[in-house]
């Protein structure tokens, strides 16, 4: 076939340079050759042809023949991806179309009613609009599919641009999140750090030299025979255990053989005695909170626990202050309560010690909820989702 489409070519071509006539031939010639482009899918030749001889057409008037140029046309632009104009050259050749056969209807009307009574005649024509009519639906569909799928393509390719643009931002959201909680993560790190800095410098070197202190006035105190010996080796004592619950409270031992329940129960004990504040604590499934929580997740509650204690002790002035921990269906929750001052609700996001617990529970993707009134005191509620952690 493509010998055979290459010998068309050149005999068109040898043809059509031959014809001077710009005649009816010459026009033949421009669709014959325009539509071997066509076939061969070289359609910028097929439309420069076509295009030529659609000029040719116009300039002497050849109605019936511009009718199969804009078809011809229209073709080629669709193939182009241009329908658009595939769509103006198939109206045009419509257009053409009806007006050839309200030509040609009327000359047959003419030429029937003097050989054929007006029943043939009426049969005929009716034939003929039948025809007319199923080739006008045909064209006519096949330009509503031109416009169909236009808009198809047109927004497939918007929905595409949405849907990048949405996902970049989406990424860019993420991102800032990461790096967000990496900033927090680092800092109450640096926090706890210090903490245990401080809590050994307190245990290593402010109580070795207070034991060291004891034990010479120990052993000094058979020489001189002083009345105050027994009251200050008292002081030293007390002291040293307040070195050591500083100590204990900056860095407590929660990897240890005691219960992370009971640790949190002590501390809140004995929080409440040294403050004199009626403290109450309260555990729901105790063993899975001591087993499933992480070493890290824990250190953080308990730090939780004491920014919000000595909160209510020091800004609420709360007299009763109540702690419950509950492990339900793979989540810990904790409520804190105290009966304070309350606080405004606008203030509830200020403050270094609020800013740290929000940090560490968004480490786990938890939820911090606060309820608070001035003078109704103050509820702190947090929920963990156990394996949520960033």
């Amino acid at each position: 076939y493509k010998k055979e489409y290459e010998k068309a070519e050149r005999y068109f071509i040898q043809t059509l340079s031959m014809d001077t006539s710009k005649g009816d031939s010459k026009i033949k010639q421009y669709i014959r050759i325009s539509g071997l482009y066509h076939a061969t899918k070289r359609y910028k030749k097929a439309l420069y042809y076509a295009k030529e001889g659609l000029k040719m057409a116009k300039k002497n008037k050849k109605t019936p023949v511009l009718a199969n140029f804009y078809e011809l046309l229209s073709k080629i632009y669709a193939k182009q991806n241009n329908y658009t104009e595939a769509y103006h050259m198939q109206s045009a050749g419509i257009y053409i179309r009806d007006s050839l056969f309200n030509e040609e209807k009327a000359k047959i009307l003419a030429e029937m009613s003097a050989k054929y009574e007006s029943e043939r005649i009426a049969a005929e024509i009716k034939q003929k609009d039948a025809l007319y009519k199923a080739k006008i639906t045909q064209q006519r569909w096949y330009r509503n599919s031109i416009i169909i799928i236009s808009c198809l393509v047109i927004f497939i390719l918007i929905g595409r641009i949405w849907l990048y643009k949405r996902q970049q931002t989406i990424q860019i959201e993420l991102a800032e999140q990461r790096k967000e909680t990496a900033i927090q993560k680092a800092i109450l790190t640096g926090q706890d750090k210090e903490r245990e800095r401080l809590a050994r410098e307190l245990h290593d070197g402010l109580g070795g030299m207070l034991a060291n202190i004891k034990l010479r006035m120990t052993n000094i105190v058979t020489e001189i025979n002083h009345p105050d010996f027994d009251e200050i080796i008292k002081n030293i004592d007390m002291v040293c255990d307040e070195s050591r619950n500083i100590s204990h409270n900056l860095r407590p031992n929660i990897i240890s053989e005691v219960d992370f329940s009971e640790i949190i129960k002590e501390y809140v004990t004995k929080f409440g005695d040294a403050t004199n504040i009626i403290t109450s604590f309260s555990v729901f499934q105790e063993d899975k909170i001591n087993v499933l929580l992480s070493q890290t997740m824990k250190m953080d509650i308990y730090r939780i626990i004491q920014e919000l204690l000595n909160n209510a002790r020091k800004h609420a002035k709360a007299s009763k202050i109540s702690v419950d921990m509950s492990y339900t269906d793979n989540i810990f929750s904790m409520l804190v309560e105290d009966n304070g001052k309350g606080l405004n609700k606008k203030n509830t996001h200020n403050g270094t010690g609020l800013l740290n617990i929000k940090s560490r529970v968004n480490l786990y993707r938890g939820a911090f909820e606060i309820d608070a009134q001035p003078g109704r005191g103050t509820s702190f509620y947090i929920q963990i989702t156990l394996g949520n952690s960033t």
